[in-house]
């Protein structure tokens, strides 16, 4: 029942349009720091060093230190800086950490494009980029959206190479089209942009636009994890963990999933739990890994959030609890975990830990049946055969 790992090496759309539209926000804050930071806001280089971090941080999934980041970005522009409050806004309805109410969204939105527009019309390739993703996050203008991130990927700005990518790897506004997606990514990456690299790495594992080739995949993510890139962390303990391009070596894969992990990735710390409770690669520790199961559930992890709840049900280095495990597999059965909607619909065909009761489980196998769980239609065919 167990899933290995949550999202292979599947791109990180989210991911990489966050983290490559806040790499714009240095040069651009240095281009207004007399104005903008002179004496009043943070110096340039503490700027610098604040976006640096989040980006550099966001972009890996890098959790603990996006935080962080998050909350300087945040302060910056609670002072009143427009471009970074243009930022905020931007990010505003898809990511948690840059929510604002949506009176004080509008209001950045409507001061900010003017100000990015001008830059933009100027010229700037950053400009460019970020109005590029306000009309493909915010207005819903993929169209425009391609012409502005077409404009800045011209001008060789790796950032806006990546957005390209992504369009073209997603099939949206621009139709599919997996070798012009590898195309814009490796410009990205001959810029030695950790973004590119990991993406186009991604594409060489798939074999998406690319021969497949887990070598060149390997060296692409190491290229993305020496600058800080954890999710390129966590797929290289993948590859060690299974023989992909590299020497099946599970002792390497749990170095690399540990340092995913301490980075504050959601996926890193997944791994290193599954790896721990099972023993694979390093001595089995069912304490540890409830621990970095808890880590990666506790910031919204669902399959994290189900293997907890298969710990308790089954007492694996712990206690059985049964009303525990209803518990953590009704926290991601509730955001629609299909094997998580499965297991309750076993407690309450089995009555374990709860009365049994056969419609309460049925209705649980019917949510789990309606994501082609097989598990559960193979289980409501079973209790309609017997009645």
């Amino acid at each position: 029942m167990f899933k290995e790992r949550h999202s292979d090496f599947a791109i990180k759309q989210r991911l990489s349009f966050l983290c490559v539209s806040l790499f714009a926000s240095f040069s651009i804050a240095v281009e207004i720091q007399e104005n903008a930071v002179n004496n009043v806001y943070k110096s340039a280089i503490e700027i610098k060093s604040s976006v640096e971090l989040f980006v550099s941080s966001r972009n890996a999934g890098s959790l603990n230190e996006f935080k962080r980041a998050a909350a300087d970005v945040r302060a910056m522009a609670e002072r009143g800086e427009p471009f970074f409050r243009f930022l905020m806004a931007v990010y505003s309805r898809q990511e948690v950490l840059c929510s604002l109410p949506d009176t004080i969204r509008k209001k950045y939105l409507t001061e900010g494009r003017i100000y990015m527009l001008s830059r933009a019309e100027g010229g700037n390739s950053m400009a460019q980029y970020l109005i590029g993703l306000d009309c493909d996050l915010n207005l819903n203008c993929k169209e425009d959206a391609c012409v502005w991130f077409e404009k800045s990927a011209m001008k060789g700005y790796a950032l806006a190479q990546n957005a390209l990518g992504m369009i073209y790897y997603r099939g949206v506004g621009l139709g599919q089209d997996y070798e012009k997606a590898a195309g814009y990514f490796r410009q990205a990456a001959m810029q030695a942009n950790s973004i590119g690299e990991y993406n186009l790495g991604t594409l060489y594992a798939q074999g998406h636009g690319v021969p497949k080739d887990d070598d060149m995949a390997y060296h692409l993510f190491l290229r993305a994890a020496d600058k800080g890139h954890s999710d390129a962390m966590n797929n290289i303990g993948w590859l060690y963990q299974h023989g992909l391009g590299v020497e099946k070596m599970p002792s390497h894969a749990i170095t690399w999933y540990h340092k995913s992990a301490l980075n504050g990735n959601l996926d890193g710390e997944y791994n290193l739990a599954f790896m721990l409770s099972r023993g694979i690669g390093v001595k089995r520790d069912s304490a540890a890994a409830l621990h970095w199961y808890r880590m990666a559930a506790d910031a919204g992890h669902l399959e994290s959030m189900f293997n907890i709840g298969l710990i308790y049900r089954d007492g694996r280095g712990v206690k059985r609890d049964f009303t525990e495990a209803l518990k953590w597999f009704s926290k991601s059965a509730g955001d629609g975990h299909s094997m998580s909607q499965y297991a309750i619909g076993q407690m309450y065909e089995q009555g374990r830990g709860i009365s049994l009761d056969n419609d309460r489980a049925v209705s649980w196998y019917k949510k789990a049946a309606a994501q082609k769980n097989y598990f559960a239609v193979n289980a409501i065919g079973t209790m309609y055969y017997r009645g």
